[in-house]
C-alpha cells in the first residue's frame, strides 16, 4: 500500500489505544484482518479497527497499489530482490509481518482453542488455588519457578520464564503461606539479581534480559521482612518434621518426606537470597556462611524432585503457570521457543552458582594487582554464570574506587580499601623495580616534578587496567571482542609510557641516580599487552573460529613474534630486579666487614624470579614452531583442505585476523609479506625434513614442560593468589601428553606420508593432538 498523503486542510484525530489487547485477536481459523480500500474508505475486514471520528477519506487520499505492485513483481526473475536506499537486504530479511501467527510472537495466543489465563481469570475459574495447596503442588510450583529463574539467567525474557507463574502476578492475594512467602522471595530475588548485574556491567544481550515488563517486584517489602516471612514458614515446617519424625505410619512418613522437601527448598531460597544481599553489602563472612547453609540443602532438593506433581510441560501447563500469559507483552518479533530447564538441571545450576560465589569471595583476601588479575583469569577459564561473574566485579572493591570504569556504583568503605593507582604502582615496582619508584630518595627521582609525572601516569593506567579486569568478567565470546577494544586503550597509554621513560632516562643520566631509567614503565605495560595478544589469538581456537588452513600463520605469529617478545620482556624485568636487589644489598652492607660480606655473597645464590615463567613460554614457542612446520608439510602433501585461490585471498584473511594489533606501537604488526616470505622459504624443504624438524620441536617442548611440571601444584590445591602465569599441573601435564603424541605422529608421517591426519582439541582447547586416520 502506498503511503497516505496528509490533507492540507485537516489534521488527523488523536490515536486511541484499544480497550483490551484481545481486541486485535483472531482465531487460528479466521483470516488475519485485512484493510479494504473500496470507496476510498479504510476499515478493518472484521470491523474491529474501526472507530468513531471523521471518515479517513476526509483526512487522506488513498490509492490502490496492490495490482500495480503484483504486476511489477513479475519483472523480477527467480531469486532477484529489489534494492532501495531505504530498503536493502538487511531490512528485507529482518522485516516482520505484524499479526501473522508465523511471524509475530504476539499472535501465538490465537493458535489455541482457549484464551490464555491471567491471574484474575484463573482465580475466578478455580484453575489457580490460593489456599490450602497440597504439598505435592507446592513442591512442583517452587521447583518449576526455580527452573524458570535459571532459564531467565541463561538469556531468556522474564515474560516467557519466571512471570509465567501466575502467583507472581499478585502475591498479596495468596492465602497459602508457603506459596505466598516463596512468591514474594522470588520477586525480591529477581530484584537483587538485576541490581547485581547492572552494577557489575559484564552482561550482554545474550546473557541476560533485565526488562521486567512493569511487573511489581515487591519494593515495599524490605529484605529483612522477606527473609522473616520465609523463616516463619521454616519454623512451621520444622514443627511438622519433629511431629512426624518417629512415626512409622505410611501416611505420616509421606508427610515427613513432603515437609522435608519443602523445608530444604524454603531454606535454600532464603539463604541464597540473604547471601546475595550480604555480598552486595561487602559482609563477606556472613555471605560465606549463608552460601554454605544453602549448599547443605542441595542434596535434599535433588533427591526429592520426584515428590512434586509431575506434568508433561511440553503438552500442558504446570500447576499455577500459563505459558502464554504474557505473550502480548512481547514485541512483534519472530516467535522464539523458550525451553524451560528441567528441575534437576535447575538444582545443579544453583549448586554450581553457590560454589562459584563462594570461590569469588576469595578475591577479597588478595592484596596485589598481579594476584587479582590471575584470579580473574583463572575464574573466567571455567564456565560460570552471569551472576557469579558480576558478583566478582563487585567484590573487588578497589575497582569501584575509580570513576574511569563504567558501571562503578557499588559503595565501598574507602578507609580500608587501597587506591587502585597505588596497587598499580606496587605491581610495577614488584615486576621490574623502576628507579622512579624504588630510588625516590636519590636525585633526580626525589623531585616534585617527577613524582607528579609518575602519579599522572598511573592515574591514566587505571582505566585500561580496570577494563582489563572487567574484560575477564564477560562471557567467552564477548571477551574476545572486548580484548580487541582494550588493545586500543593500551596503545594510547603506551605512548604516554614511552614519553615518560624517555624523560626519566634523560634526567637520570644528568643526575646522581644509582642507575639509568631505561624503558621500565614501557616494559611493564608491554608485558600485559603481549599477554592480551596471546589470549586474543588462543581464544579463537577455543571458540572454533579458525579453519584448519589458517593454522600456519596463527602458530607462526605466536612463535615468531609474541612468545619471543614475552620472553625478552621477562628477561629484561628479571635482570632489572636482580640488579636492584644487588644494589640494595650493597647499600645495606656499606661499612661492614668486607671479608664477611664476600663470604656471605658466595653462599647466597641470586634468585631469578621469572625463570619458570620464561621456561613455560619457551616451551609454548617451541610447540607453536612444531605446529607451523607440521602444517606447512601437510599443506605441501595436500593433507589439509585449502580454499580455491580463485575465490580466496589469504592476505585479506590474514589482515582480518590480526587487525586488532594494528593500533599498537609495540610490538609492531607483522605484515603478510613477511609471513609469506618465511612460509615459502620453509616450504622449499622436503616434507620429510619438515616433519622431522616438527618432531624435534615437539620433543624439545615436551622436555621443557616436564622440567617445570614438578614445581606446579594440582588445580584442586592451586592458590589463586599465585602471581606468575604458570597455570596448574593439569594444564602443563596435558601439554606434555600432546607433545608426546605429536612427536610420535610427526615421526611416523616423515616415514609414511600417505597417512591422513585430523586435529583433536579434547585434551587442550588451543593446542590440538594430531591423530592419524
Amino acid at each position: 500500500m502506498e503511503g497516505p498523503c496528509p490533507s492540507s486542510t485537516a489534521q488527523p484525530p488523536p490515536l486511541t489505544a484499544p480497550t483490551s489487547p484481545l481486541d486485535l485477536s483472531h482465531s487460528a481459523s479466521e483470516p488475519a484482518p485485512t484493510l479494504s480500500l473500496s470507496n476510498g474508505r479504510c476499515a478493518a475486514g472484521s470491523g474491529r479497527l474501526g472507530g468513531p471520528g471523521p471518515p479517513l477519506t476526509d483526512l487522506y487520499q488513498w490509492r490502490e497499489i496492490t495490482q500495480p505492485f503484483l504486476e511489477a513483481t513479475k519483472e523480477l526473475v527467480l531469486g532477484e530482490l529489489l534494492h532501495d536506499d531505504m530498503f536493502g537486504l538487511f531490512e528485507a530479511m529482518s522485516a516482520i509481518e505484524m499479526m501473522d501467527p508465523k511471524m509475530d510472537a504476539g499472535m501465538l495466543c490465537n493458535r489455541q482453542n482457549r484464551k490464555p489465563h491471567s491471574f484474575h481469570t484463573a482465580k475466578e475459574s478455580g484453575y489457580l488455588q490460593l489456599r490450602a495447596i497440597e504439598s505435592a503442588h507446592q513442591i512442583a510450583i517452587i521447583d518449576h519457578t526455580l527452573a524458570c529463574l535459571v532459564t531467565w539467567l541463561e538469556g531468556h525474557s522474564l515474560a516467557q520464564t519466571v512471570f509465567t507463574n501466575l502467583y507472581l502476578h499478585s502475591p498479596y492475594e495468596i492465602d497459602d503461606p508457603i506459596i505466598k512467602a516463596s512468591s514474594i522471595l522470588t520477586l525480591k530475588l529477581i530484584d537483587v539479581i538485576r541490581d547485581i548485574l547492572s552494577r557489575g556491567s559484564v552482561y550482554e544481550e545474550e546473557d541476560f534480559q533485565p526488562l521486567v515488563y512493569n511487573f511489581k517486584l515487591c519494593e515495599d517489602i524490605s529484605p529483612l521482612k522477606a527473609g522473616s516471612m520465609l523463616r516463619e514458614v521454616e519454623d512451621d515446617l520444622q514443627r511438622v518434621l519433629r511431629n512426624t519424625k518417629s512415626k512409622t505410619d505410611a501416611q505420616q512418613s509421606k508427610e515427613h518426606a513432603m515437609a522435608s522437601a519443602l523445608f530444604a527448598r524454603i531454606r535454600f531460597c532464603r539463604m541464597f537470597y540473604l547471601a546475595l544481599i550480604s555480598l552486595v553489602k561487602q559482609d563477606i563472612p556472613e555471605g560465606q556462611r549463608q552460601l554454605s547453609s544453602a549448599l547443605e540443602q542441595v542434596k535434599t532438593m535433588a533427591s526429592s524432585t520426584h515428590l512434586g506433581t509431575q506434568v508433561d510441560i511440553s503438552k500442558e501447563n504446570p500447576i499455577g503457570f500459563e505459558r502464554l500469559a504474557n505473550q502480548r507483552l512481547l514485541p512483534p518479533t519472530f516467535p522464539r521457543y523458550t525451553e524451560i530447564k528441567s528441575n534437576e538441571a535447575a538444582v545443579q545450576f544453583f549448586q554450581r552458582t553457590a560454589e562459584h560465589l563462594l570461590e569469588a569471595t576469595n578475591v577479597t583476601q588478595l592484596n596485589t594487582f598481579p594476584t587479582v588479575l590471575e584470579f580473574f583469569i583463572n575464574f573466567s577459564a571455567h564456565p560460570t554464570c552471569v551472576v557469579s561473574r558480576s558478583m566478582l566485579q563487585l567484590l573487588y572493591q578497589p575497582l569501584y574506587m575509580m570513576s574511569q570504569v563504567p558501571g562503578v556504583t557499588c559503595p565501598v568503605d574507602k578507609k580500608n580499601v587501597p587506591l587502585f593507582q597505588d596497587l598499580l604502582k606496587d605491581a610495577c615496582r614488584a615486576f621490574i623495580a623502576p628507579p622512579a619508584l624504588t630510588s625516590t630518595s636519590y636525585p633526580p627521582f626525589n623531585t616534585i616534578e617527577i613524582k607528579n609525572s609518575v602519579d599522572s601516569f598511573f592515574n591514566q593506567c587505571c582505566r585500561p587496567m580496570g577494563l582489563l579486569l572487567q574484560t575477564f568478567g564477560h562471557n567467552q565470546a564477548r571477551r574476545r571482542d572486548k580484548i580487541a577494544t582494550l588493545l586500543e586503550e593500551f596503545a594510547a597509554i603506551q605512548e604516554v609510557s614511552d614519553k615518560l621513560d624517555d624523560m626519566l632516562n634523560s634526567m637520570s643520566q644528568s643526575g646522581d641516580g644509582p642507575r639509568p631509567h631505561m624503558l621500565f614503565f614501557s616494559t611493564w605495560l608491554l608485558y600485559h599487552v603481549l599477554r592480551l595478544m596471546v589470549r586474543y589469538l588462543l581464544s579463537g581456537f577455543e571458540l572454533e573460529l579458525y579453519s584448519t588452513h589458517e593454522y600456519p600463520y596463527l602458530y607462526w605469529y605466536l612463535y615468531e613474534l609474541l612468545f619471543p617478545w614475552l620472553i625478552t620482556c621477562l628477561h629484561r624485568a628479571d635482570t632489572n630486579l636482580v640488579e636492584h636487589e644487588q644494589l640494595a644489598e650493597s647499600l645495606r652492607n656499606a661499612g661492614k666487614n668486607k671479608k664477611k660480606v664476600k663470604n656471605a655473597n658466595k653462599k647466597k645464590a641470586t634468585p631469578r624470579p621469572y625463570s619458570k615463567e620464561i621456561t613455560l613460554f619457551q616451551g609454548k614457542a617451541s610447540l607453536c614452531a612444531g605446529y607451523f612446520k607440521l602444517m606447512v608439510a601437510l599443506k605441501k602433501e595436500s593433507k589439509i583442505l585449502v580454499p580455491d585461490p580463485t575465490f580466496d585471498n589469504e592476505a585479506v584473511r590474514y589482515e582480518h585476523r590480526f587487525l586488532p594489533f594494528a593500533s599498537l606501537f609495540t610490538p609492531p604488526i607483522m605484515p603478510y609479506g613477511q609471513f609469506l616470505e618465511v612460509h615459502d622459504h620453509t616450504a622449499k624443504s622436503p616434507s620429510s625434513e619438515l616433519l622431522l624438524a616438527a618432531s624435534k620441536d615437539f620433543l624439545r617442548s615436551r622436555q621443557i614442560f616436564e622440567t617445570i611440571l614438578t614445581s606446579l601444584v594440582p588445580a584442586s590445591t592451586l592458590n589463586s593468589s599465585v602471581g606468575q602465569n604458570l597455570g596448574n599441573a593439569e594444564d602443563v601435564a596435558s601439554l606434555v601428553s600432546i607433545c608426546k603424541n605429536n612427536c610420535v605422529v610427526a615421526g611416523i608421517l616423515s616415514r609414511d606420508s600417505s597417512r591422513n591426519v585430523s586435529f583433536d582439541f579434547t585434551t587442550n582447547s588451543t593446542f590440538p593432538s594430531v591423530k592419524i586416520t
